[in-house]
């Protein structure tokens, strides 16, 4: 019996060897590198932010001079755009009118002129960023600035309304009237 054993014990040795001299070939022979593709993926962006500050402009007219010459209001920082190339920023009403109940102003008395903030860096900043000094049209997006170049920054825009006493008979009763649109601003890769 114990020649069996002896036997058993030895044969498993071998086997042991074997499994070992064998794991050792295929280690040997093991790749040890190997490569990976690395991608960047960039996808073309465009956003746009009403700054949450001046999302309600008032244009008072509360003067003598405001009814002759017309008033204006710079929002200073008012938009917000983030583009990965060209674009233009475009507005458009969501009315023909500014109304207050039954009374309205044509929305084509509205002038926007859209600047490039002057705070901003170089290096962050809208490349070539220009504006034009537009007056709203009913039912239609207008170009109010854009660049043929990518940008990331801040947009000034001043509202203008009316001069020459064209309000005088736009008061309502003997209280401030207040007439209202919606604006909607877009930014549109080009």
């Amino acid at each position: 019996m114990i020649s069996i054993n002896a036997k058993t014990n030895t044969m498993m040795k071998k086997i042991f060897l074997f499994f070992v001299l064998l794991a050792g070939i295929f280690t040997a022979n093991a790749q040890l590198t190997d490569n990976v593709t690395l991608n960047v993926k960039i996808k073309p962006l465009q956003s746009i932010v009403v700054n949450p500050s001046s999302k309600n402009v008032d244009l008072v007219y509360s003067t003598e001079d405001h009814f002759l010459k017309g008033v204006s209001v710079t929002q200073l920082k008012h938009l917000k755009v983030f583009s990965t190339g060209a674009f233009e920023v475009k507005v458009k009403p969501n009315a023909a009118t500014l109304t207050s109940g039954a009374n309205s102003i044509p929305v084509g008395d509205i002038s926007i002129l859209a600047t490039q903030n002057a705070s901003q860096s170089p290096t962050n900043g809208l490349t070539g960023f220009a504006g034009t000094e537009i007056f709203l049209v009913a039912g239609s997006d207008i170009k109010i600035g854009g660049s043929t170049s990518f940008g990331s920054g801040d947009i000034d825009v001043k509202y203008g309304a009316a001069k020459d006493n064209k309000y005088l008979n736009r008061v309502i009763g003997k209280t401030e009237t207040t007439y209202t649109v919606s604006l909607v601003y877009s930014i549109i890769a080009l």
